[in-house]
């Protein structure tokens, strides 16, 4: 590589500050902005499922089922601390209507997820819905 586009280091992405280096695929996800953790599931009949197999998720190594409409997102490689934020977002199948989706307790290796139909909010989640996740923080 040409010392005129030298490579970005983990410190770098880290720090946010370089406007000169290339930044490399595998350094890429140590940058704040970098989503580091992705993955959509179903819930039908109120067991929750990796939508779309593998390579359809990032980070994500599994689903469990806390009861009606709780989820939690279980990750491939921690975060550093409990410091981390998830943005989730649903609907009803076959998308006729929105879901209320809310993140519940964060651990460095998972984070908690509800889903709720607001036609019913006490019934947990609609019994047939598709949900998405993307998690942002150091990892």
């Amino acid at each position: 590589m040409s010392s005129h586009f030298p490579v970005a280091t983990q410190t770098d992405q880290e720090a946010g500050i370089s406007l000169g280096s290339f930044v490399s695929p595998a350094k890429q996800s140590f940058h704040d902005s970098a989503c580091k953790a992705w993955c959509s599931w179903t819930i039908v009949t109120g067991t929750p499922t990796l939508r779309g197999g593998a390579g359809a998720q990032y980070n994500v190594t599994s689903l469990t089922d806390g009861g009606a409409g709780a989820t939690a997102i279980n990750f491939t490689t921690n975060f550093s601390s409990v410091n981390f934020t998830c943005v989730v977002s649903g609907a009803s199948i076959p998308g006729t209507r929105p879901l209320i989706m809310s993140t519940g307790t964060y651990a460095v290796g998972s984070v908690d997820t509800a889903t709720v139909d607001p036609d019913t909010p006490f019934a947990g989640a609609d019994p047939t819905s598709e949900v998405g996740a993307a998690c942002f923080g150091d990892r």
